[in-house]
């Protein structure tokens, strides 16, 4: 995988999505257009953004960028990245979804039991815990729906 993302401020959803997929993915609250112009050019990173104007600027500039439409569901943004970028969906749950850092496996063995599992991460920046719990289904869901989708 060595595809990296910057996503603006209006697809905060899928930026987490692309995160729990393995993508590095940089995501800002409230940057400016010319800071996520400058970030894309310098890091080599795939923009992708809903706002038309800053689509065209990245365009001008020769910066790899994706329109993604606001109207569009969460699945079918997703899909409309990774057919655009030529990527696949990755379950191997390697990066944070609040800040995007890699995470670690460790053992919790005061938690195993109460959580019926023995897969635990932690996000080696910010320090937040992740395991497999009933949220696996969801992700579950989402990453087989994916597939079938681009396999057709």
């Amino acid at each position: 995988m060595n595809a990296v993302f910057i996503v603006d401020s209006m697809l905060g959803n899928v930026s987490k999505w692309l995160r729990i997929l393995g993508y590095e993915t940089l995501f800002f609250k409230t940057p400016s257009d010319e800071t996520l112009l400058k970030l894309s050019q310098e890091s080599n990173r795939i923009l992708l953004t809903s706002d038309k104007e800053l689509f065209k600027k990245a365009k001008s500039m020769n910066i790899n960028t994706i329109f993604i439409n606001p109207n569009l569901s969460l699945k079918e943004k997703l899909i409309k990245v990774f057919k655009e970028s030529n990527l696949q969906p990755q379950l191997n749950s390697t990066r944070c979804t609040v800040c995007g850092s890699e995470l670690n496996k460790i053992e919790i063995k005061d938690l195993e039991e109460l959580l019926f599992t023995s897969d635990f991460w932690v996000c080696n920046k910010c320090g937040k815990l992740y395991w497999r719990g009933s949220h696996w289904k969801n992700i579950m869901k989402m990453y087989n729906e994916l597939c079938e989708k681009l396999s057709t």
